[in-house]
Formats: C-alpha cells, sequence, structure tokens
C-alpha cells in the first residue's frame, strides 16, 4: 500500500482529500480514524510544526525545532508521495509550500512532491519559486475556487492519475 502524506493547511479540504486517496486505497498521514476528534488532533500534531517552520516571525530556533519535528515525521513515515498545499498559512510572515519543500530537498527528503494547491500554476509567486525544488514534483490545481470544496470527479479524473503517475515514476 502506498503511503502519502498530506500538508494541507484547511482541515475540511485536508480531510476530504484524505478520504478520497483512503478510497483509492492509499495509506493517509497524517492518519484519518473514524473519531473526528482524533483525526483533528493528529492533523493538527503535524500541521502545528509545520506552521511554525514556515512562519518567519518566529525565532530561528523554534523555527528549526519545528522543522526537526516536521523531517523527522517524514522520514518515520517513508512516504510514496508527499501532497503540499502551495498557500499553507494566511500569515503574512509565513512562507510557501515551495519554501517547504526546497528545505525539505535540503534536508534529504527525496520523496516525490505533488503540490495540490487552488492556486495556479502560471501564479507569479508560482512561476518566480518553482525552479528552486528539486524534482520529483509535480503541480495540479485542486479543481475549485473560493468556497467550492474540490469534487470526487475531478479528483478522480485529474489527480489520482497524476499521483500514481508520479509515484511509477519513482
Amino acid at each position: 500500500m502506498n503511503k502519502i502524506i498530506i500538508f494541507e493547511n484547511q482541515y475540511v479540504h485536508f480531510k476530504i482529500i484524505g478520504e478520497m486517496l483512503s478510497h483509492h486505497g492509499f495509506k493517509v498521514f497524517p492518519a484519518l480514524d473514524e473519531d473526528d476528534d482524533v483525526t483533528l488532533q493528529n492533523f493538527k500534531e503535524v500541521m502545528d510544526p509545520i506552521r511554525i517552520c514556515i512562519n518567519l516571525a518566529y525565532g530561528y530556533e523554534l523555527r528549526m525545532k519545528a522543522f526537526a519535528k516536521v523531517s523527522s515525521f517524514i522520514k518515520h513515515i517513508k512516504p510514496d508521495l508527499i501532497i503540499v498545499e502551495f498557500k499553507l498559512s494566511s500569515n503574512s510572515n509565513s512562507q510557501s509550500g515551495i519554501d517547504l519543500a526546497m528545505q525539505l530537498r535540503n534536508n534529504d527528503v527525496d520523496s516525490p512532491i505533488m503540490f495540490l494547491s487552488q492556486t495556479p500554476f502560471n501564479n507569479i509567486a508560482v512561476i518566480k519559486n518553482i525552479g528552486a525544488v528539486v524534482p520529483p514534483y509535480k503541480w495540479i490545481t485542486k479543481g475549485y475556487s473560493d468556497d467550492t470544496i474540490i469534487s470526487s470527479d475531478y479528483f478522480n479524473k485529474e489527480v489520482i492519475p497524476q499521483i500514481n503517475m508520479i509515484i511509477k515514476e519513482r
């Protein structure tokens, strides 16, 4: 069973994406549970350190300590794919998912990365920074805008084949 880590800033989106991936036979991390409170706790245990390590308002030592937790989590899971949201925080002091991916690559995390984001690939910040990420990586839009939640039809037609392809290429 292929393992996928999801770094998504919004819990509702994480849960929807995680459930769709689970439906397709992937093992998802942070772990989903029948008890929503447990799933939420698992989500927070992973996303809280990410929010700290990408937020430049925190001191360097605190951000590095948080990144060490994230890196340790990844190395423990040994994922076949890491899904990263481009905009991991709405805080103006925060770095992007691309910055997190560069930091992961600089710390010997070699799992393929898929950016699954509402942000289009032609966004200036994306174009300016994506080239600095060491492959393998892929960019896919979530297929929704504003308050609309990602649809299972779009996910099944557009996202799952891309996930299978990037995992197979590994």
